[in-house]
């Protein structure tokens, strides 16, 4: 999951080969899903998640 390691919605676009108006879209879905109001809740939950999946 690349928004645990802190990328921007555009760097996470070209990484997936996705257009960046589609990442957008999972970030808002992702935030509704999870019941967190804003992007940095998001990356904060993000974090500890990624850094557990690489350990």
């Amino acid at each position: 999951m690349v928004i645990g390691k802190g990328l921007l919605g555009s760097e996470i676009a070209e990484s997936l080969h996705a257009c960046p108006k589609t990442i957008g879209t999972y970030h808002e879905r992702l935030k509704k899903k999870l019941k967190i109001k804003h992007g940095a809740e998001l990356i904060r939950y993000a974090v500890p998640w990624v850094e557990f999946r690489m350990s």
